[in-house]
C-alpha cells in the first residue's frame, strides 16, 4: 500500500489547537488524520515479537474509533512495529479515500525522537498557544479535570518538549502559534501545506461544514466549536475565565518561557502567589481525576481496560493515560 509522502505529526501541548488544525488538514480531498492514539508510542517502545503485537493490534480501542475492523491478516507482511503503524493508517487512508496519512496526538511532542527513530522522514506540526489560555481551558474541559496549576506545568514541559524537537530537527518541525492561525486561518494554513509539500484547498478553511462525526460522546463538549467557522474569540477568553491569582499563578510557573515565544505576562515583575493558595489550587486535581475517571468509565467504557492489556502485553506498563 503505497501512500504519497511521509507521514506527519500535528504536536504540542493539549489545548493549543491541535483539533482545529487536524480538521483543516483532514479536510484537505489527499489527506487523512485520524483521531488520538496514544497506542502508537507502546508498540514503537515495546520489543515484544512481532508476532505478539500482530495479534493485539486488531484490538486497539482507538482502532474502533477510527471506524476500522482490522485483522491480523491485514498484517501479515508487516515487519516492524513501525510497519504495523504504518498499515494501519494506510487502511485508514484507504477507507477515507485519502493518499497521505498524518498524526494528530499532542502528547507525541515528548516522544519526537523515538517517533524519528521509526519514521526518518516524519514531520512535525508544532502548536504553541499562549499558557494562559491553556491552563483556563485544560481546568474547563470535563476530559482533561485539571487546575491552572497542572495545566500551567503541562504546558511548561510539552512546550519545552516542541523547542527541544525544534533544534534536534529545524528541516523538519514547522512551529505554528494559535493565535495566528485563528488570526488568518488562510495564511496560516497555506504555510501549513507548504511545508507539508501540498496543495493548498478552500475546503480547509471550510472544515465546520463537515459534520465532525468522528468525535463521540467522550469528546463531545470540548469539540463542539468545530461546527462552527475559526473565530479569535477563544484567544483572549481566558481574561473573563482566569481570575487574577489564577493568571498569577500561570505566569509564576510559565514564566521566562512564555515571554520568549511573545506572551506579555499581566502581572508585575516579581507577583505571585503565596504557598497555600498554591497548594489549594494543587489539591483541587484530586476530585478532577475522580470525576476524569468516571468521564471515560461513561463514555469510553473499553478504553481503559485496553490500555491496561496493551501495557501488560508489550511490557510498557507506567501510568495510566489519563489525560493530565
Amino acid at each position: 500500500m503505497a501512500t504519497e509522502g511521509p507521514p506527519f505529526f500535528i504536536v504540542g501541548c493539549g489545548r493549543s489547537g491541535t483539533t482545529l488544525l487536524r480538521s483543516m488538514l483532514d479536510a484537505h480531498p489527499e489527506v487523512g488524520v485520524p483521531l488520538e492514539s496514544l497506542f502508537i508510542v507502546d508498540y514503537l517502545l515495546s520489543d515484544q515479537s512481532i508476532d505478539v503485537m500482530k495479534q493485539l493490534l486488531p484490538r486497539e480501542y482507538e482502532l474502533s474509533e477510527w471506524g476500522l475492523d482490522v485483522s491480523a491478516a491485514d498484517l501479515a507482511d508487516c515487519r516492524s512495529a513501525s510497519d504495523l503503524i504504518a498499515r494501519v493508517h494506510e487502511l485508514y487512508l484507504a477507507d477515507q479515500g485519502k493518499q497521505r496519512w498524518g498524526q494528530k496526538t499532542p502528547r507525541f511532542v515528548r516522544y519526537g525522537d523515538l517517533i524519528k527513530r521509526h519514521f526518518p522522514h516524519a514531520q512535525f506540526i508544532h502548536l504553541i498557544r499562549d499558557p494562559r489560555a491553556v491552563a483556563s481551558s485544560l481546568a474547563r474541559s470535563q476530559v482533561h479535570q485539571s487546575t491552572v496549576y497542572h495545566g500551567a506545568m503541562r504546558w511548561r514541559g510539552d512546550v519545552e518538549a516542541g523547542l527541544a524537537l525544534e533544534k534536534s530537527f529545524p528541516q523538519n518541525v514547522l512551529r505554528v502559534h494559535y493565535e495566528a492561525l485563528v488570526a488568518d486561518p488562510e495564511k496560516e494554513i497555506r504555510r501549513v501545506c507548504n511545508f507539508l509539500g501540498l496543495e493548498f484547498f478552500d475546503a480547509m478553511l471550510r472544515f465546520h461544514r463537515q459534520a465532525p462525526g468522528d468525535y463521540g460522546s467522550y469528546y463531545r463538549q470540548i469539540h463542539s466549536g468545530l461546527a462552527r467557522p475559526v473565530s479569535q474569540s477563544a484567544a483572549h477568553g481566558w481574561r473573563e475565565r482566569l481570575s487574577r491569582r489564577e493568571v498569577a499563578l500561570v505566569e509564576q510557573i510559565a514564566g521566562p518561557l512564555m515571554q520568549e515565544l511573545g506572551y506579555v505576562p499581566d502581572r508585575p515583575t516579581g507577583g505571585g502567589v503565596s504557598t497555600g493558595y498554591l497548594w489549594r489550587v494543587r489539591i483541587r486535581r484530586l476530585p478532577g481525576m475522580a470525576r476524569q475517571l468516571l468521564h471515560y468509565l461513561r463514555h469510553r467504557s473499553g478504553y481503559l481496560s485496553g490500555v491496561i492489556r496493551r501495557k501488560r502485553v508489550l511490557k510498557t506498563l507506567g501510568p495510566l493515560p489519563i489525560n493530565r
